[in-house]
């Protein structure tokens, strides 16, 4: 019974590593953000404890 589960075991684990093998396609790569500027500040700047945001005016 063991011999049985081990086999099970192996042939799993063969089946997950054959399914990992690199078939030369690209990798995606990923897209960097290298900068971001405020253009106008919203309208609203100053607030008290427990108001929500307000971002009108807001400009990016």
């Amino acid at each position: 019974m063991k011999k049985v589960i081990g086999l099970i075991v192996l042939l799993l684990s063969l089946v997950v590593l054959v399914g990992c093998i690199d078939t030369g396609e690209p990798t995606p790569t990923e897209k960097e953000l290298v900068a971001i500027t405020v253009k106008s500040a919203p309208t609203q700047v100053t607030y008290e404890l427990g108001t929500a945001i307000n971002l009108a005016g807001l400009q990016v």
